[in-house]
Formats: C-alpha cells, sequence, structure tokens
C-alpha cells in the first residue's frame, strides 16, 4: 500500500515537472510575443508619424499650388493685356507706315 503511494507520489511529481516545463516554455513565448508587439507597436508609432508628416507636407505643398495656379493666372492676364497692346500698337504703325508712304 505504502509502496502504491509511492508510486503514485512519483507519477505525480514528474508530471508537475512536466507542467512546469511547460509553463515555462510557454512564458518564454509570452515574452517573445511581447518582444514582437513591442516591435510592431513601434513601427506603428513610426509609420503614423511618418503619415503626419506626409499631410502636413500635402497640406503645404497644395498651397503652393494654390499660389503658383494664382500667379500663373496673373501672368495670362498680363501677357493677354500685354497681346492687346501689341495688336494696337502694331495697327497703329500699319496706319502711320500708309501715311508715311
Amino acid at each position: 500500500r505504502l509502496s502504491l503511494v509511492e508510486k503514485r507520489l512519483s507519477l505525480v511529481e514528474k508530471w508537475l515537472s512536466l507542467v512546469e516545463k511547460r509553463l515555462s516554455l510557454e512564458e518564454k513565448r509570452l515574452s517573445l510575443v511581447e518582444k514582437r508587439l513591442s516591435l510592431v507597436e513601434k513601427r506603428l508609432s513610426l509609420a503614423e508619424k511618418r503619415r503626419s508628416m506626409a499631410e502636413k507636407r500635402l497640406g503645404f505643398l497644395e498651397k503652393r499650388l494654390i499660389l503658383v495656379e494664382t500667379r500663373l493666372n496673373v501672368v495670362e492676364k498680363r501677357l493677354s493685356l500685354v497681346e492687346k497692346w501689341l495688336s494696337l500698337v502694331e495697327k497703329r504703325l500699319g496706319f502711320l507706315e500708309k501715311r508715311l508712304s
């Protein structure tokens, strides 16, 4: 009877040892997963910062585009005025040339 109890005790100790080893392995896996999670969180943070910077740069570029378009419109209007003035000067020159001849 004592022998049976000792055998059962031995089996329970072996089982406990196996469970402790498994627990140790699971704790190591958990540690690795936590490290991976930390790395992913850092990458996510960097990606969010890059996105934020890209959005700011896009906003800045959109404002620059509006300014350039405005300047282009002004230049086009001035060019149109210069072309009209040139046309008037050419007509007057033609009129003066006719009077001189």
